[in-house]
């Protein structure tokens, strides 16, 4: 019998790189272990409170086929209040009143909010501009045909399922305008009857790829399929288009799946110009924002005194929301009205009611860009002929980022209206850029965290300065570059780290053992105040001189606790957070743990420090708990106290 050959003898690299990668299995085995030790040892295994279900456009969906109501207006306050705890409710209710007596001094016709108009998804719907532009579109598209016109409207009729038979007319091959937008329709049946059809109108449904039967319409001309469940996957636009030899427009804007650059491109590119695919593209490398669009680049180039760089965090459907519920505005179309205008408008409103007080910073100066006269003029004499004028925000001069020169980041909707949008919003340029310039005067009141104990706060502080001053989180090695502060380090929790890859893990672990004190003290001063809370936290962030700042926490899955310390004065550099459209909190996180729904915006107040005539500088370091995992808390108040005015 042959003996079998010898294991060949790896080579002394090959050896190496066996040996490199086994003790590289190993070592992240060794870290999983001790995150496991540690969650053993550190948790307290408190589950997660189950929260209200989300209406998002998930949920909306879900519920459309199931047969659920899905409500036509939506009421933001309302809902919030909802979702809040019976303890909480009492603070909205304190709040709400307070926002109602500052609406009622210039706008007595809104004793309460107007309803928001919205569609099945939730999203602003101003029917009076859609209407217009369709009927134009479709005469537009119906002239080019010989046959004789006929259009045929299941708009708005809430419908979850479409037959042919509930087309009133016998010969389905004379119609050319079939309109079935704004209903809960996510499939089609067999459209062969309609041969004849040029347009068909599929807008504001729930439809996640384009039905197949499409491919029947030989003469289709448009098709609709806005603000839908699309995406770039589930177009197969290539097969539709070999089957529709007349196909001139596809418009697939507003689905939030069917928005990436490299999507359009490649359509444009398979389509060449035969065929125009219509989308929305928020951002991509190189766009330019018309200019008032967006101020800085993050929120650490924005002047938090600013009430422009206060509103700037809101999503442009946020701000549409707020012209129409607080204001009384008409809903802007997204079409037409892009994010400059729409900020300039809300503006306007806050100018009329005397919320901003006009200042002339020292960076705006030196850069030429002053107001013009008239402007500041307007602003002045809209304040003067205020009847009550509320309470302003008295706040010390803070250093500021000029943001009229830097180039903006975000982008606003790519359509085939952009051209016109833009020369409005050029034309607008120079009055919004008086705002940049303009202090919030909006009503200010104050909440008191809860206070700490001295022997935790001296172990914590303590801490945290041998912390600061080994600088290996300051300048560009800091996280979370987009806040302005001279330090800043993100610990994860244990648990958290368990759910992150392998080298996230490996190298989450290793901050956390060279600061595990910070973590463990911390862990101790919240367990005080709120131990169901710090069972449920998935992280902390250490930071020194936070400054300013105005931002939303969008990944936090619940509010968070705040917490300061330093030798800056009490009552100063708290956190403020928006209450809503008229009224801003500060809540004192001086040696106190503040409770703050991140997902509002908010910032650091101006602080300064306690003794003016000691060495040093301002030192203020503050630890921030929070949570970007597990079951996520409905959005209530921004605030869980009574403030006081």
């Amino acid at each position: 019998m042959s003996q079998p050959a010898p294991p060949t003898a790896l080579s002394r690299n090959a050896q190496r790189k066996l040996n490199r990668k086994q003790r590289k299995t190993e070592k992240k085995a060794l870290a999983r272990q001790e995150l496991q030790t540690l969650v053993t040892q550190l948790s307290t295994t408190a589950p997660d409170v189950p929260s209200h279900h989300l209406q998002g456009k998930t949920g909306r969906s879900k519920a459309a086929r199931r047969g659920i109501h899905i409500p036509t207006h939506l009421n933001t306050r309302q809902n919030q209040f909802m979702n809040a705890s019976p303890k909480q409710r009492q603070v909205i209710q304190v709040l709400e009143e307070l926002e109602r007596e500052q609406r009622l001094l210039h706008r007595p016709h809104l004793s309460k909010r107007a309803f928001i108009p919205v569609d099945c998804h939730g999203d602003l719907d101003p029917k009076e501009y859609e209407e217009g532009c369709c009927s134009t579109e479709a005469g537009h598209h119906e002239q080019h045909t010989d046959i004789r016109t006929l259009s045929v409207s299941f708009r708005s009729r809430e419908l979850s399922t479409f037959a042919m038979t509930l087309i009133p007319i016998v010969d389905h091959g004379t119609v050319t305008s079939l309109d079935l937008s704004r209903n809960n329709l996510w499939a089609l049946p067999n459209l062969a009857p309609l041969s004849g059809l040029t347009s068909l109108n599929l807008a504001r449904n729930w439809f996640e790829e384009i039905p197949g039967s499409i491919s029947q319409l030989s003469r289709l001309v448009l098709l609709d399929v806005t603000r839908n469940m699309l995406s770039g996957p589930s177009l197969h636009l290539d097969k539709l288009c070999k089957s529709l030899s007349h196909l001139k427009i596809v418009d697939l804007r507003f689905n939030t799946k069917c928005n990436k650059q490299s999507l359009c491109v490649h359509l444009n590119a398979l389509f060449s110009d035969k065929v125009e695919i219509r989308m929305t593209v928020p951002w991509f490398e190189g766009k330019v924002q018309p200019k008032g669009a967006y101020v800085g680049n993050s929120a650490a180039e924005r002047d938090a005194t600013l009430l422009r760089s206060q509103l700037e965090p809101w999503s442009t459907t946020a701000l549409r929301r707020r012209l129409v519920a607080d204001f009384g505005q008409v809903p802007t179309n997204p079409a037409t009205n892009l994010r400059s205008e729409v900020m300039q408008q809300l503006l306007n409103c806050y100018v009329e009611e005397g919320f901003m007080q006009q200042q002339q910073l020292s960076s705006t100066a030196s850069t030429g860009s002053a107001p013009s006269s008239s402007s500041s003029s307007s602003s002045s004499s809209s304040s003067s002929s205020s009847s009550a004028s509320p309470t302003p925000i008295a706040s010390p001069t803070v250093s500021s980022t000029d943001s009229s020169t830097a180039p903006p980041t975000a982008s606003s909707i790519a359509s085939s209206t952009a051209s016109s949008s833009a020369s409005s919003s050029a034309s607008t340029s120079s009055t919004a850029a008086n705002f940049e310039t303009t202090a919030s005067g909006r009503r200010l009141v104050r909440v008191q965290g809860t206070p700490v104990s001295a022997t935790i706060l001296e172990k914590i502080l303590a801490e945290i300065q041998l912390w600061s001053s080994t600088g290996d989180f300051s300048g560009k090695t800091r996280e979370r570059p987009s806040i302005q502060a001279s330090s800043y380090m993100i610990l994860h929790s244990p648990d958290h780290m368990l759910r992150l890859g392998s080298n996230r893990a490996g190298k989450a672990l290793d901050k956390f053992k060279r600061h595990e004190k910070i973590w463990t003290y911390a862990m101790e001063a919240l367990e005080e105040v709120d131990s169901n809370f710090a069972a449920r936290v998935t992280a902390l962030a250490v930071t020194h001189n936070f400054t300013g700042s105005p931002h939303i926490d969008k990944q936090n899955t619940g509010p968070f606790y705040g917490m300061a310390l330093g030798n800056f004065k009490d009552g100063t550099g708290g956190v403020r957070v928006e209450c809503s459209a008229r009224v801003v909190c500060e809540t004192n996180t001086k040696h106190r743990l503040g409770k703050v729904d991140g997902r509002y915006p908010h910032w650091v107040a101006p602080y300064e420090r306690e003794d003016n005539e000691g060495d040093g500088g301002c030192d203020r370091y503050s630890l921030i708990y929070y949570r970007t995992s597990g079951a996520i808390d409905p959005i209530g108040g921004a605030i869980f106290r009574v403030p006081t005015t």
